[in-house]
């Protein structure tokens, strides 16, 4: 049976998608659009089952529904959705609902219900796009049902949210001749569009290496574009060499470095031997230089500290690798560089001093002119081509050494308080030439005067107005609702009032920083080695946060919650604390209290009682408007939305980021996160997800301790 998942909320995807794909007899894809769902299904020959949200933008359920329907008559449709539809029943006729969040094992129970006989024969070969005399409906038109127009409100599903006047089933209209599709990026002959292996389609020829061909291809399950290397035929004739192909690969998957490419998958699907990869927007030094183009000396100092601790965690981890070639090495659209995925199955590590000259010479060919200006670039590129006992003899130095030379800069703002003090010293000069006789009085005046304005340019460009939220709440002992009714008990323990804000995180990261020898104390024992708790882009979120300027043009302060941190990082501080992760159960008492409440103020949604996803923007500029829901586009001050406050007394459980915890899923390989956050719909207080690897970091995701006894200050 062909099943295809639309929602327009991944993390929906990612929770339903691995249930479906595990069934005997289920092919599935999934799409993030209608758009999406339509080019899936006219590639896959049309589908046997659509399971849609319905309230999507900027096609909705119904009309995606309709849609397909046109030319595939016998498919049938099961919506999820968050909302009470009853009254929209004239939609729903022959169709199941299910309602969020839907569990994926009744899902699947839905589905097996349903007996769908799966299609045996495949359906029209029409384009879903094509034009002529082929009738395709309207778009269904959904009221706006939220606080306000332009957003995916989420509603609990005791409660009807719909407008007074009934939607009309359209008329179906003939698309026009004169608006034809867009036409696709050609690709070359011998690689038609068509070309599909499995659920990839081949989009374009990238190149060739030793092994084979190399493409751009898209994944239709995940609508991801992937690079997608395939073994020759003359070589994957060899039993040996295919085998060698296929172990490279699996070596490479296991790779996990924000600075090296991931591989995803690996397979023989007819006939064809292959793997894929993280696809890049951008190009490799090798084919940068060949065009005769440059860097400038800034990304050359990104790539090199990038390229250093890619090669520093192949050998600190004892990873067979390849050796560092130009080709190698590539610098995206965004300017941050990549490296290669170099692991393979067996062989020796590259000599490390000969690997640093390599790099330095990589360097010195693609930055302008062949030779760097900087002094900071110039004293690297020449210490790691020195030779003999003055060679670099590890990655680890050269990182230190680079880390080293960064200049240090100087905060814009200090001119200002120089100037300032400038503008009062010349006050008192003239003040003192016009009116000798009132100096002393002139003086003091603007002294004081001077004192009062550096302050408040130093409280404008300096204090981040840090708070202090180390406060823990008393979850009493007791019985509490959990999830859809089941009833558990738990003992007395203490959970954080607030969620850990970046003032507190940097807190810990400097007691690293001065008791180095403490630096793998406080980790769990499964912690990959070498590990830095370091959050992502932290040396652009500290600063700008405890200067109190906007990143991405959102408003940021050192209150604001800990984002860009793995489980790890969590783990780690809790413990440092003297405390623990709480386990799901706790946070969901803590939140939900003894009554099994939707929401920490009740059971009745109520988007300006927390930060949600009502004002989300997904890329503000200077002059976006703020939003008028909770007034946040991302995450807000820990303490700012004094209405999302559970009955413990436990404050942002429902909104602004959702928190990792210390249970991990069935399977104990994904950590277990709970709660909603600024960016995702769902903000009830049963929401749990267990997709993302314990090293995974998100900008909608941080923590909150808990502790078995009382606080104690640290």
């Amino acid at each position: 049976m062909k099943i295809l998942l639309v929602d327009d909320d991944v993390s929906i995807i990612q929770a339903l998608l691995p249930a479906l794909k595990s069934v005997r007899g289920y092919q599935t894809r999934a799409a993030i659009s209608g758009d999406k769902a339509i080019e899936n299904a006219e590639a896959w020959d049309g589908i046997d089952l659509l399971v849609t949200d319905i309230f999507m933008s900027p096609m909705n359920g119904f009309t995606l529904r309709n849609k397909l329907r046109k030319h595939y008559p016998e498919m049938r449709t099961l919506f999820i959705t968050g909302y009470d539809v009853s009254t929209y029943s004239e939609y729903l006729e022959g169709c199941e609902v299910l309602v969020k969040p839907v569990d994926p094992h009744k899902l699947v129970r839905a589905i097996t219900e349903m007996n769908i006989q799966a299609s045996t024969t495949p359906s029209a070969p029409r384009a879903l796009g094509s034009t002529g005399s082929v009738a395709v409906p309207k778009s269904v038109s959904i009221p706006q049902t939220g606080a306000v127009a332009g957003t995916k409100p989420f509603l609990p599903k005791a409660k009807v949210v719909t407008a007074s006047v009934p939607l009309k089933q359209p008329e179906p209209q003939p698309v026009p001749a004169a608006a034809p599709e867009p036409v696709a990026e050609p690709v070359p002959e011998e690689v038609p569009v068509a070309r599909m292996i499995g659920e990839y389609r081949i989009l374009r020829e990238l190149g060739t290496n030793r092994w084979g061909t190399i493409y751009q291809a898209l994944q239709v399950s995940m609508n991801r574009e992937v690079v997608m290397e395939i073994l020759s035929d003359d070589l994957a004739n060899d039993p040996a060499v295919k085998q060698q192909f296929i172990a490279n690969a699996s070596a490479k998957a296991n790779v996990q470095h924000p600075f090296v490419l991931a591989v995803y998958e690996a397979g023989d699907v007819e006939g064809n031997c292959f793997y894929t990869y993280e696809y890049i927007e951008g190009e490799n030094l090798a084919s940068l230089i060949a065009a005769g183009n440059s860097i400038d000396e800034q990304a050359a100092q990104r790539i090199l500290k990038g390229v250093a601790e890619a090669m520093a965690y192949f050998h600190r981890n004892n990873i067979p690798h390849g050796e560092l070639e130009t080709a190698s090495i590539y610098l995206g659209q965004d300017n941050k560089p990549r490296l290669a995925n170099l692991a393979i199955q067996e062989g020796g590590m590259p000599d490390v001093p000969g690997q640093i000259q390599t790099l330095a010479n990589i360097i010195g060919q693609a930055i302008h002119g062949g030779k760097a200006s900087g002094k900071s670039l110039r004293t690297m590129l020449a210490c790691m081509q020195a030779e003999g006992d003055r060679a670099f003899q590890s990655w680890e130095a050269l990182i230190q050494l680079s880390q080293a030379l960064q200049p240090k800069a100087i905060p814009a703002d200090a001119y200002q308080l120089r100037a300032q003090e400038e503008a009062t010293r010349q006050a008192l000069v003239e003040a003192a030439k016009r009116q000798k006789r009132q100096i002393l009085w002139s003086t003091l005046s603007l002294l004081l005067l001077a004192a009062l304005t550096i302050g408040v340019v130093y409280w404008k460009f300096f204090s981040s107005q840090e708070k202090s939220f180390d406060r823990m709440v008393k979850v009493p002992a007791g019985e509490f609702i959990y999830q859809s009714g089941q009833k558990l008990n738990l003992p007395d323990f203490w959970i954080d009032e607030h969620e850990v804000s970046l003032g507190q995180y940097e807190k810990f990261l400097d007691y690293l920083k001065q008791h180095p020898d403490e630096a793998t104390k406080w980790d769990h024992r499964d912690q990959p080695k070498g590990k830095s708790h370091i959050p992502r882009d932290w040396e652009i979120v500290y600063p700008r946060a405890k200067a109190r300027k906007p990143v991405k043009f959102l408003p940021i302060d050192l209150n604001c919650p800990i984002y860009n941190v793995d489980w790890w990082d969590a783990y780690a501080y809790a413990n440092w604390k003297g405390r623990r992760l709480p386990t799901e159960q706790e946070w969901e008492k803590a939140g939900r209290g003894t009554d099994g409440r939707l929401y920490p103020w009740g059971n009745d949604w109520d988007p300006k009682k927390c930060n949600s996803s009502a004002d989300y923007v997904d890329k503000p500029g200077p002059n976006t408007p703020p939003g008028k829901v909770d007034g946040y586009f991302a995450w807000s001050p820990v303490d700012a939305i004094t209405t999302d406050v559970s009955p413990c007394g436990a404050v942002g459980m429902a909104g602004n980021v959702s928190e990792w915890t210390g249970s991990w899923n069935d399977a104990k390989k994904f950590p277990v996160i709970r709660g909603g956050n600024y960016h995702t719909p769902d903000n009830t207080l049963t929401r749990r997800i267990a997709v993302l690897d314990p090293e995974g970091v998100s900008e909608y995701l941080g923590f909150r301790t808990a502790s078995d006894h009382p606080p104690t200050a640290k």
